[in-house]
């Protein structure tokens, strides 16, 4: 599956939306606000609790309670509760690793292991498409992460780009937005902070995208999003509710 772009006009229920629910792909399209799907191939579905098949893995655990003791804390640390887990279909995989999916057709097109050692690792299956989170807000956060991802994603729309890396064919798509906040991780504790240094190059390519954009339809005639780059000391998912709620006001992308 590719993402092309969205819009906030959905065919099935109209285009009373503050964001842009309604995305297109190579092969289909899929409404995040009121689910209507067209698949030219195969269909795509919304997160929702059910039993998915995880490829290569068996004997997954889907309980919080049944995680090792260093997950549930990990996970508790970051406010993820059970209700989450089944939300967002988190699995435990039998050699301790957390597993967080993509999921089309209730298939599993990618996922993302994290083991929680030290130092932590973290592998991947499938092609990283950026998944994304819609509450049909006028704002969108970019964020690296799948849990940054569903903690801000109770306040805005979120992309969570599986890493630092966009392209900028996914970046056309998010121009019905208000606002589009970079909000990637801060690395200044590391050498070379490669959080940061993405998260600019992205901002440099959505004013390029931007630039294009008026240059076609012409200044003045045509509303563009603002871009933010958000820069916090520590990685989105790592805030409390009332401290990402409080960061995401600051930076204009909800109503106070």
């Amino acid at each position: 599956m590719t993402y092309l772009r969205s819009s906030k006009s959905c065919e099935k229920c109209g285009d009373n939306h503050r964001g842009k629910p309604f995305c297109f792909y190579e092969d289909g399209y899929h409404c995040f606000s009121c689910g209507y799907t067209k698949s030219y191939d195969r269909s795509f579905s919304v997160r929702e609790q059910r039993t998915i098949d995880i490829p290569g893995l068996t004997d997954v655990k889907s309980r919080l309670a049944e995680f090792s003791l260093d997950n549930q804390l990990w996970l508790n640390k970051y406010f993820i509760t059970q209700e989450e887990i089944n939300k967002y279909n988190i699995k435990e995989a039998p050699d301790g690793a957390l597993v967080f999916c993509t999921i089309e057709d209730d298939k599993v097109v990618h996922y993302q292991k994290r083991f929680n050692t030290v130092p932590r690792r973290i592998t991947s299956y499938g092609a990283k498409v950026p998944s994304i989170s819609s509450i049909e807000s006028d704002s969108i956060a970019i964020v690296e992460d799948y849990l940054s991802h569903i903690r801000a994603g109770k306040y805005i729309d979120t992309a969570c780009l599986w890493g630092t890396k966009c392209s900028y064919e996914f970046l056309k798509g998010l121009l019905n937005y208000k606002n589009i906040l970079v909000w990637l991780d801060n690395d200044h504790t590391k050498e070379i902070n490669s959080g940061q240094i993405s998260a600019k190059k992205i901002c440099k390519d959505l004013n390029s995208v931007l630039g294009f954009k008026l240059r076609r339809y012409g200044f003045g005639h045509v509303q563009i999003p603002n871009v933010i780059l958000v820069v916090t000391d520590k990685d989105p998912k790592a805030y409390s509710p009332s401290e990402i709620k409080i960061i995401l006001e600051n930076h204009h992308a909800l109503h106070k």
